[in-house]
């Protein structure tokens, strides 16, 4: 039991960390900013206040050191970069040991005990400042709850072992006590008789009344270790509790052993419209904020999740079945059933999407930092900018972009941002900026960074690309494949090899990598302005819309995202077009006929050919099938090792009859076809 709760304290630690380091990089440029430094603190002293009793002994150790240090901050002590230094060291430190529990690493003991040493070298440091600075002048006090102060209702239900993960109820009491006025109700019926009561159970539950100025996310961090057994509802828009009778009239409304019921929220909405003097307006307000505004959230293994996503894979592959089986044999009860199941599990799909969607924003933290310590270590000045993180996708791509996106970043840092006397000496800020911007676009997520940098030499560029053979010295190419080559094995412009980047194992990485989860990279660059990558992505990779075509006996599908439309010509047509171009609707459409280009047989070619009318890069591409079967919910498998190196086919769905269709990559396809003719 014990190590279960020693998991789950892991994870909210985890999360807890998460949170500090993103403050502290917020905290660190508005450094006077009160709020921060007060949720900074919250922090530390949340886990010093638990990780004890779980054995951390070391994490509570460091985090009662850093505590005391951030209460001279909050005491008026100036924050400097030696402190904010220190506490991103803890930051990582904490990590490792929270990633070794039995700290089995002799090293790891040596950094802690350096680090130790180090803060508490630091805390008597400030100490000894702020007592020289001590002054007989009276600070100004600001009231806890000055502002706009709103009501909340908290529903405390403590699981019976609470007590045996450490949890000390007392002191989140105290803590949200610290956030306002507060009311406590306790609950004592479901203590048992003596005989069978033991000590290490929590028999109690309460009901805690708070007016605060704070908003719900501070209110949910002091109560993270216990929000899964805890009800959160906003009351009203006003500090209720400043009203002795209403105070009085909690006591009736709360004395009841069941859980908030409508029978429950009515009377107290009757006695609030007497305290409000008859303002039912009021009344009926807060029982629509009571039934409707539960303030409610869950946490879910990603194992539960992918099992989740691989029985929804399965539902959809057998409802094709299902729907081949109706429609072959024309019974009109079975054909209703399932075009029903169809319904059911497009929208069980779409619902198992959502809950695997994740906000970009959960990766910023660690970009910022990248770019906090990389620039500091060489000697720039950059800000990091970012938009769109609100943007959602696949949690198996967010874990795919990670390392991709951080070599960019390096990249952009090393070589394109200048050092601050290059940057004046070009008429530029000495501070340079990097944006990292997310957006969608139609279904796909497009992320962008840019920066103002130096932009990428295109001489360069090409003479390397010449050296090492990649280019021939009289061939003529256009800018777009030449930075194409700077994602070749091997390639480095870069004349020094570093720790950080040089030695022309970065991009070619990253291409391949995005390659893995269907993404694509493209570079824009202008010298001393600076560099934009743009990276496109799917927002998700295991099922999509595609429409099913065949070409001869060969099934395959086409996503339905870069489709506009379909049309149809004669072979005829084809054959006598000798620029490889049709005129579609009055639109002069080049086409790729997919039969030569997968060099598929030429028997039983029939009079009349379809042509799929795709989006690609601003324009319209025509793919020639034989025929086009449908439109298909896809469950996309993998190929298998054999065919990893081709891109043009990204894997394969079983369909209703057992049989099997590839899906075309049309962006690759379109792409190689094109390179192939201009070599040609």
């Amino acid at each position: 039991m014990i190590d279960h709760f020693k998991e789950k304290f892991i994870e909210d630690a985890t999360d807890l960390i998460n949170k500090l380091e993103n403050d502290l990089l917020v905290l660190e440029e508005n450094p006077d900013e009160k709020s921060l430094i007060e949720q900074v603190f919250r922090v530390m002293h949340t886990l010093k206040g638990v990780s004890g009793m779980y054995g951390f002994d070391n994490i509570g150790e460091l985090t009662h050191k850093l505590e005391t240090l951030y209460d001279f901050v909050r005491e008026g002590t100036s924050l400097t970069k030696d402190m904010l230094d220190i506490t991103f060291t803890a930051v990582d430190h904490i990590k490792n040991l929270l990633e070794s529990p039995e700290e089995a690493s002799g090293k790891l003991k040596e950094n802690h005990r350096i680090l130790l040493q180090k803060v508490i070298s630091l805390v008597d440091k400030v100490n000894k400042t702020s007592e020289t600075n001590v002054t007989s002048t009276i600070p100004e006090i600001k009231l806890e709850n000055e502002g706009v102060e709103a009501t909340y209702f908290i529903k405390f239900l403590p699981d019976i072992d609470i007590f045996k993960r450490g949890v000390h109820i007392l002191s989140i009491f105290d803590e949200l006590h610290s956030l306002g006025n507060c009311i406590f109700i306790s609950y004592t019926q479901k203590i048992p008789e003596l005989k069978d009561f033991e000590l290490s159970k929590c028999y109690f539950y309460w009901e805690i009344y708070l007016a605060t100025t704070r908003n719900p996310d501070d209110l949910e961090e002091v109560m993270m270790f216990i929000m899964h057994e805890t009800e959160l509802h906003k009351v009203a828009n006003c500090n209720l509790l400043h009203n002795h009778e209403f105070c009085e009239q909690i006591e009736t409304f709360s004395r009841s052993e069941d859980n908030i019921n409508s029978d429950k929220i009515q009377k107290f909405v009757d006695n609030l419209v007497k305290t409000t003097g008859g303002d039912k307006s009021r009344g009926e307000k807060v029982l629509k904020i009571l039934t409707e505004s539960k303030i409610s959230s869950i946490r879910v293994a990603s194992d539960k999740l992918d099992s989740l996503m691989n029985l929804v894979s399965e539902l959809i592959t057998t409802q094709a079945e299902l729907s081949l089986i109706a429609e072959n044999n024309n019974l009109p009860r079975l054909t209703a059933v399932a075009e029903n199941i169809e319904k059911i599990s497009r929208k069980l799909r779409e619902n198992a999407f959502s809950i695997c969607l994740v906000p970009i924003s959960e990766m910023i933290t660690r970009f910022h930092r990248l770019v906090r310590d990389l620039s500091s270590e060489l000697g720039k000045e950059v800000v990091f900018l970012a938009e769109g993180t609100e943007t959602e996708l696949d949690k198996t791509i967010i874990d795919g972009i990670g390392d991709p996106l951080m070599h960019i970043l390096r990249n952009s840092i090393d070589h394109g941002i200048e050092k601050p006397d290059v940057r004046i000496q070009k008429g530029k800020s000495p501070q340079g900026i990097i944006l990292f911007k997310a957006f969608y676009q139609g279904t796909h997520v497009i992320i962008q960074v840019q920066d103002d940098g130096s932009g990428i030499n295109l001489k360069k560029v090409r003479d390397v690309a010449v050296k090492k053979g990649f280019l021939h010295p009289e061939e003529a190419v256009n800018d777009k494949r030449l930075l194409n080559f700077i994602f070749f094995p091997g390639f480095t412009t870069s004349e020094n090899v570093s720790e950080i980047s040089g030695r022309g194992v970065g991009m070619d990485v990253v291409k391949r990598k995005l390659s893995e989860i269907r993404g694509e990279i493209d570079i824009d660059t202008k010298i001393d302005v600076g560099t934009t990558i743009t990276i496109k992505l799917p927002l998700t990779l295991s099922i999509i819309d595609a429409l099913l075509v065949k070409i001869d006996t060969t099934r395959f599908l086409i996503p339905l995202a870069v489709v506009d439309f379909c049309s149809e010509v004669k072979h005829e047509t084809i054959v006598n077009s000798s620029s490889h171009r049709l005129i579609i609707n009055g639109e002069l459409i080049p086409f790729i006929y997919l039969r030569e280009e997968f060099s598929i047989n030429a028997n039983h070619i029939p009079k009349t050919e379809r042509v799929v009318i795709v989006n690609y890069e601003n324009q319209r591409i025509g793919l020639i099938v034989d025929a086009v079967v449908g439109e298909h919910q896809a469950v996309l498998k993998p190929l298998g090792e054999v065919f990893r190196k081709q891109e043009v086919v990204s894997g394969a769905s079983v369909l209703g009859d057992g049989g099997v269709a590839l899906v075309v990559d049309t962006n690759k396809l379109i792409s190689e076809f094109t390179q192939k003719n201009i070599e040609n």
